[in-house]
């Protein structure tokens, strides 16, 4: 027997900030989503883990190169998970409208995070 595919969920939130420690905190508050999406049996892909502390002077790439991560995800069967402060990110909302022209679900973490976990949980 095969086994069902696994759901991808992709992180999408604030990276840049005025100083090192709030890039510091949201790469630490995105890996903690994506911890927590992991336990429940889901797939993640962190681009704030992906590139944590690169220099700050590729960031057009680094971008070019999430957007095309998300462009990979299935209608219907992955997911854009937005986190806190996300609204204030330039990434983040191209994520959010690249995740909509592909007919991605999207969740936002602080009122969604219980019916990931319920529905990752029965999925596993």
């Amino acid at each position: 027997m095969a086994d069902k595919a696994m759901r991808i969920v992709y992180v999408a939130g604030a990276y840049r900030a005025r100083t090192i420690f709030g890039v510091l905190w949201n790469i630490l508050k995105a890996r903690w989503v994506a911890i927590k999406l992991w336990k429940w049996g889901y797939a993640v892909i962190c681009p704030h883990m992906n590139t944590a502390l690169f220099p700050h002077e590729g960031r057009i790439d680094y971008i070019k190169g999430d957007l095309a991560m998300l462009d990979r995800l299935k209608e219907g069967h992955d997911c854009l998970v937005l986190i806190p402060g996300w609204q204030k990110s330039t990434g983040a909302n191209d994520e959010l409208e690249r995740a909509h022209n592909i007919s991605l679900k999207v969740y936002e973490w602080q009122y969604d995070k219980d019916f990931l976990k319920a529905k990752g949980l029965r999925e596993r």
